[in-house]
């Protein structure tokens, strides 16, 4: 009898809205990953906002970031 191994792919979890709720400001800014290059930047400050990296043809180009405060969306890109 033949065994075949398949591989599992792992798929993590988006963010959840609790728990984008309850992300608290440390000393230092911190990320938290939701994947294919979103993460959630949050600052010392209580700001939150977030970032994008994307790539082209395989190289890193740049950042998106979404600054997002009192329901104003600022979009900078680096």
């Amino acid at each position: 009898m033949s065994t075949i191994q398949s591989k599992r792919l792992r798929v993590k979890a988006a963010l959840s809205d609790l728990t984008i709720w309850r992300a608290k400001p440390d000393k230092k800014p911190y990320s938290l990953n939701d994947g294919d290059g979103l993460s959630l930047l949050v600052e010392p400050n209580t700001s939150k906002g977030w970032r994008f990296r994307y790539t082209l043809n395989g190289r890193a180009r740049g950042t998106f970031n979404f600054d997002i405060a009192s329901n104003l969306v600022n979009l900078d890109v680096e």
